[in-house]
């Protein structure tokens, strides 16, 4: 890799960059103008052209304040896993984005059953199930990503969002945290995420008010939204740790002997019932 001053003419956008809209230039222009950019681009070569792996919020920034030249890193031969590890590793993506990222890099892996290795990755990863050659590599592409398969599975809802809802959340960022979109992805009807999507960004709600208003719309009226909200959170957490207890006990075998599969079921139907949980309510796994 090597760092130089390159002209803004001779870089050119990567159409498989896993951020899927630029916003807020100007505030970052400003920013940059005050204090200088702390940090370079990222581009690769491609014929006479150099192509942004990573900064292309900095690279319109330096257009808009009508810079000639920009810092920049030159690396070779950048993967999409690279790019879209560097993405995440800045918090330059929302959760949208991360997932539609790892679906690319997972699909390339191992086709439409992607999804359902994310899921092994997980299990074995909490030793409710034996490692294998696939969920290991799984794994190791989730440490890449940064996100660890138990997230990751639990975060597969958001690419169900309506592709219409997520250009709204994609315009209308600062309404909508990860946590927010997660949340919202858990109901069920589109009908219902485009709704309460529209009432969060009319309202300017904060996070606090649009979980409520996720809530209230799921559970009919805010006072049972409130209770349930409490039982998840709660429930969730409990049971999860549960079944890292389970599942590391499930790997003793001078403890259980022949009991061994009996304690495995018994881990399954808890993860069973905490995924239910999670998914009809919109929970969140804490710890």
């Amino acid at each position: 890799m090597q760092l130089k001053q390159i002209g803004l003419t001779s870089i050119v956008k990567n159409p498989n960059q896993p951020r899927k809209s630029v916003e807020d230039i100007e505030n970052l222009a400003a920013s940059i103008n005050e204090i200088g950019l702390i940090n370079p681009i990222t581009v690769e070569r491609k014929g006479k052209k150099y192509m942004i792996v990573c900064g292309e919020r900095r690279w319109h920034a330096f257009k808009y304040l009508k810079r000639k030249k920009i810092p920049a890193i030159i690396t070779k031969q950048a993967t999409y896993l690279q790019m879209l590890a560097e993405n995440i590793s800045r918090q330059e993506m929302n959760i949208i984005e991360k997932m539609e990222g790892a679906r690319v890099v997972f699909e390339k892996e191992f086709g439409k059953d992607w999804q359902t290795q994310v899921h092994k990755a997980k299990n074995a990863r909490f030793k409710l199930i034996k490692p294998s050659e696939e969920s290991n590599k799984a794994n190791k592409i989730c440490d890449s990503i940064g996100m660890p398969a138990s997230s990751m599975s639990t975060y597969l809802s958001v690419l169900d969002i309506p592709k219409s809802v997520q250009k709204n959340i994609f315009r209308n960022r600062k309404y909508f945290t990860d946590s927010v979109i997660i949340k919202l992805s858990k109901l069920k009807e589109s009908k219902g995420i485009e709704s309460v999507a529209e009432r969060i960004i009319r309202k300017e709600m904060s996070s606090k008010e649009a979980f409520r208003a996720i809530s209230s719309y799921h559970w009919g009226d805010d006072e049972t939204a409130r209770y349930w909200e409490s039982i998840n959170e709660r429930w969730s957490k409990h049971l999860y740790s549960a079944i890292r207890v389970l599942g590391e006990i499930t790997q003793e075998k001078k403890i259980l002997g022949g009991k061994k599969n009996v304690y495995l079921r018994g881990a399954r139907k808890l993860k069973n019932a905490a995924d239910d949980l999670i998914r009809k309510h919109g929970g969140k796994i804490n710890g």
